[in-house]
C-alpha cells in the first residue's frame, strides 16, 4: 500500500510539472540576459536572441482584446504574434505597428508569441482585456 500511494504521488506531481510547463515554450539560443512571461506579457532583455518564446493564453469568444509591443533593439529584428493553436495567425506586432486591437473568434486557447532573429536587446510584449 505503501509504495502505491508513492507511485500515485509521483505520477501526480509529474503531471503537474508537465501542465505547468505546458504553458510557456522556448526554442533557440539566448545569450547575455533572459526571457519570460506571466499571465499577461513576454519580456526579455539580452544581448542576443534568436529563436522563438511563446505562452499558450485561454481566450473566451467576444474577448476584446488589446496587444502592446515595445523593443528597444541594437541589433536584429523581432516581432509579437497571436495564433491559434493551429497556427493562423490573427495579429503581427513589429517596430512599426506597436499596437492592435481585435476579438477573440472562439473560446479556445491561443499563443502569444514573440520571434526574434539575432536580436539584441529587450522586448515587451503586454495584451489586455478591453471593455
Amino acid at each position: 500500500m505503501k509504495n502505491y500511494k508513492r507511485i500515485l504521488y509521483a505520477c501526480l506531481l509529474a503531471s503537474i510539472v508537465i501542465v505547468l510547463g505546458a504553458c510557456t515554450v522556448r526554442e533557440g539560443s539566448i545569450s547575455g540576459g533572459k526571457i519570460g512571461s506571466n499571465s499577461e506579457e513576454i519580456e526579455g532583455k539580452y544581448s542576443k536572441f534568436t529563436g522563438t518564446y511563446y505562452r499558450e493564453v485561454d481566450f473566451k469568444k467576444g474577448t476584446k482584446l488589446e496587444m502592446i509591443f515595445k523593443t528597444d533593439t541594437r541589433k536584429g529584428t523581432t516581432i509579437g504574434r497571436l495564433e491559434t493553436e493551429k497556427g493562423k495567425v490573427l495579429a503581427v506586432l513589429d517596430e512599426e505597428h506597436k499596437r492592435a486591437q481585435l476579438e477573440i473568434p472562439k473560446t479556445a486557447t491561443y499563443r502569444v508569441y514573440v520571434y526574434a532573429k539575432e536580436h539584441g536587446g529587450s522586448v515587451n510584449l503586454k495584451w489586455k482585456t478591453i471593455k
